[in-house]
């Protein structure tokens, strides 16, 4: 008497897997919404004078992906001059302005372009405005 296998088995097994990958997508939305703040860096100055800008952003928003931060550095621009980047939500937004020899300058971080998160002056002629804003567990910058 031969004996016919059910794939009854099979099927069930394939459901619950599909079920447990779907719950666990599901308690981690922030992973797959990839959960991240708009932030614009902005160099300020009461004339257009020459500054170099350092500032950070996250190469992906996912968790899957790179969210360590990158720094990127520009030499010889001009105030006046801004970048909008996107960092992942647990991290920290920071620019830094190095204004020339005898000059001062300011930095600015706003969130979507409007709401000001952090902003610094050179504490003296020839030294750096740092710009830092914390955007780790803020659940709604906007409040």
């Amino acid at each position: 008497m031969s004996r016919r296998k059910s794939g009854f088995g099979c099927g069930a097994l394939t459901v619950v897997a599909a079920l447990v990958v779907l719950a666990s997508a599901y308690t981690q939305r922030d992973a797959l919404t990839g959960k991240a703040w708009n932030v614009t860096y902005r160099a300020v100055g009461s004339k257009t004078e020459p500054v170099s800008v350092t500032y950070q952003d996250t190469q992906s928003r996912y968790l899957w992906g790179d969210r360590s931060l990158k720094e990127h550095v520009e030499k010889g621009v001009r105030t006046g001059w801004s970048r909008e980047v996107i960092l992942a939500a647990d991290r920290q937004a920071k620019i830094t302005v190095t204004p020339t020899p005898g000059a001062t300058a300011r930095c600015q971080i706003l969130l979507d372009g409007k709401k000001p998160l952090a902003e610094s002056s050179s504490p003296a002629p020839g030294q750096p405005a740092v710009c830092i804003a914390d955007l780790k567990g803020s659940k709604n910058l906007w409040e």
